[in-house]
């Protein structure tokens, strides 16, 4: 079975990778004395942009994760243990889910 966070963690990961090359770039192509507050504002603000809505959709994705394993006195309406039943709450993929 794999690990239901793995896709999250990667996800979370890319987004830091690539916000750090956003800042790198800009900060190693702009001469020191053409570094003005407010375009570097600017710039980082339209680069992060994607990125957000990326982290977004992770965070709505764990969120439906988690309405779809809800509890149910006490046992996960979702998954089954190897018996066939109901699977005790919280789950393996609730478990596996990142916390705040």
């Amino acid at each position: 079975m794999t690990d239901p966070t793995e896709h999250v963690n990667a996800s979370l990961h890319e987004a830091r990778t690539a916000i750090t090359k956003l800042v790198d770039l800009y900060f190693d192509n702009v001469p020191v004395d053409e570094l003005e507050r407010e375009q570097i504002v600017e710039t980082v603000h339209e680069g992060l942009s994607d990125e957000l809505d990326r982290l977004y959709r992770i965070d709505a994705a764990v969120e439906a994760v988690r309405a779809l394993h809800g509890n149910d006195g006490g046992v996960c309406v979702t998954c089954a243990d190897e018996d066939g039943q109901a699977a005790s709450y919280p789950c393996p993929t609730v478990r596996a889910l990142p916390t705040a």
